[in-house]
Parts: structure tokens; C-alpha cells; sequence
């Protein structure tokens, strides 16, 4: 009996040990086996094991792609990470986007997986403080081009940017300090194919503004805004919240302007550092003593109907329980002779998400690099770890701005020497049985 004689059910079950790659190979034997594996069911099943970033707009539900349109995105996800594996990448094209360079500094660049949108947030002092964002087109690298930018009072915290819509709209949503720590939301429209014909920079007019406001157990304190995270229309964040440098959470609705304080039950004494989103769920990442420590929770029906709610500007006074931890994982840093100097964290995928920390070391030549991927529990494929972490080398006396890591532990940063006043872009990508030092990038024909 071959493949083709087995019953289709058979089939769909022996894909699971099967990678993408396999699949397309499978494909490729004969007639009966290319409609197998043509069929949208498998592509939908298949999609949600991808740990590479897909070139789809949050916003659009798989269930409603085709298998081209899955195959697609897979191919293209998987010819960008083969690209990204050489030693010398292929590079299309290189463009600078910020000019300027006495102005602003780049505070903050941000790209939407599949590389088709940029991000870029700058702040700079006139009379006051002033955050410019700007969203870059980069679909057509030889033409780049703005198709927004927003000019804003005061100085920029941190932002976040979701696909809405289908893919025909933006919504950007940034945290901002003056006289009050305020949330603004701006939603840029996609549709005007006459507007990006011509490269008319839109200026899209401010649609939620949320004031923070005091924490209920310290309500003397203003708070301060340190980390977000916007998918679809809900708001996550942290903010400092007293003198003692407490990070608490907080929820909000973009489309309706609810707020809610949330207070997840720990009973060990706990620095929450960053937190996530991802399909109904809050991750929480945190230190705990020595370790960095994962928790799930599922948001709440309550805080559900109010971020979703119609009602405008809806505060919630105390604080909303989150629940019991669905799931929990740890992993703990490396030496505590060592500072920690920059760290950052990766949107979630099904299957992980990849925290990356580099530590200058004391009285040390060398600093070292620490990327922890830890597993997550919403594919149904269950991975073979908790949390696997990752040490690399760097040199010493450098800084480390604008770095970015992703789901897989793949990261990329923009590495100055300080001695040298040398800039380079450096890389750690995941690679077995290799000796783990960070990259230093280089392009054929680009110096």
C-alpha cells in the first residue's frame, strides 16, 4: 500500500511530523498527492506551526485564506530566513530614511513581520518636548517612501503598532510624558491608492486620547509609563507607579477609551518588566530573585467586556483580578556579578516568544549576550523545551541601541564602540553545534 492509498484522515495525521518544506516536496510526486497538498485545510493547519514572521496583517483570520495565499506568505517567510542564515546576506537595496543627522534621535524603530511597514519615533526639544512618528512604506525599496507622520507634545515613552482592518488600516498607539503620562491612538488609513501613487504623506488626526490614572493603591503617585503592546483594538501596558519603581499592568481599549488597573495574584515579590498579548491571553515576563519567569493568564470576561464594550471613556475603579496562571515557565540569568545593560523582548508567536538581555560585566574585558526562548502552549504541536537560553560574546565597551529579537531568538542591533566610535550591525542567530559569538553583517558589494 503507498501514500495515496492511505484514507485522507491518515494522511492529515502523518503531516504533523511533517515540516512545511516536506510538504511542498510531497507535493511535487504526483497528481494525487499535489491535491492533498493543496488543500486549504492543511495550509490552515500547517500555518500555525510557522515560528518565522508571516507576511499577514493581524487583523485577518487564517480560516479565511486560501492555500495559495498560505503558501505564499510561508514561502516568502522561509526565503527571507534562508537570506538572513547566509554569511554575507543578500542585500535589494540600502536607503537612508533619516537624514538628519544633527536633528532628532531615532528613539524607537518598529517593523510589521513581512518587512512592508517601518516605524520609526524620534523626540526632540524646542520649547517643549516633541515625538515625531513616522510610518514608512519599504514594499517598494527603491521608492521608500512616508505615508504618515505624526508630530505630538511630549516626550515619547514607547509605542506600538498593529495591522487592522484586513490590512487597510494602522493603528498606532504611543505613551507619551508631560504634564500627564497620556496614551494617544491614531488610526492610518491603507486604502487611497491614489494617495500612495503619488506619495502624499497623510497626517491622520489624533481618535482615543487616555490619561493614566493613579494607581489605587497609590493614588498620590502619577504614574509613569514604561513598556506597551496593542493588538486589535486592546491596550497593554506597564507603568511605574510609586517611588519604590513598582511596575504595575494596566488595560485599555483603543476604540472605546476603558481603563482598568489589573492585578495578577503573586505572592513572591516579583519585578514585572514586560508584558504581551496574544489571542485573548496576557503574558507577563518578570523577575523573580535570580530568574526570569514566564506566566499566562486568560483575560478575564469582566476586563473582556469592558475593553470591548461601547461605552466611551469608561474607568473601572480598583483593580481587575486576572485569574490563576494557565501556565508558567523559568529560566535563570546569568551571574549576579553582572549589570544588566539592555534587554529586550519578541512578539509572540504560536509556538514561543524570545527575551534577549546583554550584560556589561564588571572588572571583565568582554560583555556577554543572553537570548531565552521559551515555549508557549498555543500550538497544538507541544515543543521538546520550557525555556532554552543562549550565551554569545560581545566586545567590550559598546552600546546597544535599537535592538530587536524575534519568536525564534533570531537578533539584530545596531552595536557602538564607544573607544572607536565605530558603528556596526551585529546579529545572534540560533545555529546547533556552532561557537556562539555575535555576527557582525556584512553585504556583498555594501561596505
Amino acid at each position: 500500500m503507498g501514500l495515496i492509498d492511505l484514507p485522507d484522515d491518515v494522511l492529515f495525521d502523518l503531516t504533523w511530523y511533517l515540516s512545511i518544506e516536506d510538504v511542498l516536496s510531497l507535493k511535487q510526486t504526483c497528481r494525487a498527492l499535489h491535491a492533498f497538498g493543496s488543500s486549504d485545510y492543511l495550509w490552515r493547519r500547517m500555518i500555525q506551526d510557522v515560528e518565522l514572521p508571516l507576511d499577514l496583517p493581524s487583523g485577518v483570520r487564517t480560516s479565511s485564506l486560501s492555500h495559495d495565499e498560505l503558501r505564499s506568505a510561508a514561502i516568502k517567510a522561509m526565503r527571507l530566513d534562508a537570506n538572513w542564515s547566509r554569511r554575507k546576506p543578500l542585500l535589494k537595496r540600502v536607503k537612508p530614511l533619516v537624514r538628519d543627522g544633527n536633528g532628532p534621535f531615532v528613539d524607537d524603530v518598529q517593523f510589521v513581520p513581512g518587512g512592508k511597514w517601518l516605524l520609526t519615533v524620534q523626540r526632540y526639544l524646542q520649547i517643549h518636548w516633541t515625538t515625531r512618528i513616522v510610518l514608512w512604506s519599504l514594499e517598494d525599496l527603491e521608492n521608500a517612501y512616508r505615508v504618515a507622520v505624526i508630530e505630538t507634545t511630549g516626550s515619547h515613552r514607547s509605542s506600538s503598532l498593529d495591522v487592522q482592518d484586513d490590512g487597510q488600516s494602522i493603528t498606532v498607539v504611543t505613551g507619551l510624558s508631560g504634564c500627564q503620562e497620556i496614551l494617544e491612538v491614531y488610526a492610518i488609513s491603507l486604502q487611497d491608492p491614489d494617495d500612495f501613487s503619488y506619495h502624499i504623506t497623510a497626517t491622520p488626526p489624533l481618535s482615543r486620547r487616555i490619561v493614566l490614572p493613579p494607581h489605587p493603591r497609590d493614588p498620590e503617585q502619577t504614574p509613569v509609563i514604561h513598556e506597551l503592546t496593542a493588538v486589535e483594538d486592546v491596550i497593554a501596558g506597564t507603568a511605574l507607579v510609586n517611588e519604590h519603581l513598582s511596575l504595575q499592568i494596566f488595560l485599555a481599549s483603543s476604540e472605546s477609551g476603558y481603563f482598568r488597573w489589573v492585578d495578577p495574584e503573586i505572592t513572591e515579590s516579583i519585578s514585572i518588566s514586560w508584558v504581551k498579548l496574544y489571542n485573548g491571553h496576557l503574558i507577563l515576563l518578570g523577575m523573580i530573585g535570580p530568574s526570569l519567569v514566564l506566566r499566562i493568564y486568560k483575560l478575564p470576561n469582566a476586563v473582556n467586556g469592558g475593553l470591548h464594550a461601547g461605552s466611551s471613556g469608561l474607568l473601572d475603579q480598583g483593580c481587575a483580578d486576572l485569574g490563576p496562571v494557565i501556565y508558567q515557565a523559568s529560566q535563570e540569568l546569568k551571574h549576579e556579578t553582572e549589570l544588566q545593560n539592555i534587554s529586550r523582548v519578541s512578539s509572540p508567536s504560536t509556538s514561543s516568544i524570545s527575551v534577549l538581555m546583554i550584560y556589561t560585566l564588571r572588572n571583565q574585558p568582554t560583555s556577554i549576550g543572553q537570548v531565552m526562548r521559551f515555549s508557549l502552549p498555543f500550538s497544538p504541536r507541544t515543543m521538546s523545551f520550557a525555556c532554552e537560553t543562549k550565551y554569545f560574546l560581545l566586545s567590550s565597551e559598546v552600546w546597544v541601541p535599537l535592538a530587536q529579537v524575534g519568536p525564534t531568538g533570531r537578533a539584530v542591533w545596531l552595536d557602538h564602540n564607544w573607544e572607536t566610535e565605530r558603528r556596526s550591525l551585529l546579529r545572534y542567530h540560533p545555529r546547533p553545534c556552532v561557537a556562539i559569538y555575535a555576527e557582525r553583517i556584512t553585504f556583498d558589494g555594501i561596505r
